[in-house]
């Protein structure tokens, strides 16, 4: 069984963090087209999936 992990922030404090994860990578876009097609390895891909799951909390595409 694996263990979830709720974080409660304001729009505000998940904008901030979705600023600090883009401004890790060089090319957002160029990233995120690596991440949809599985060519980052674990580090990255868990910073591809924060980045969509903030998208989709913030109402973006």
């Amino acid at each position: 069984m694996s263990i979830s992990t709720v974080t409660y922030m304001s729009e505000e404090q998940a904008q901030h963090r979705y600023e600090e994860l883009a401004r890790q990578v060089s090319d957002l876009a160029g990233f995120k087209e690596r991440g949809a097609n599985y060519e980052l390895d674990a580090d990255d891909a868990a910073i591809y999936d924060e980045l969509l799951s903030l998208e989709f909390l913030l109402g973006r595409d």
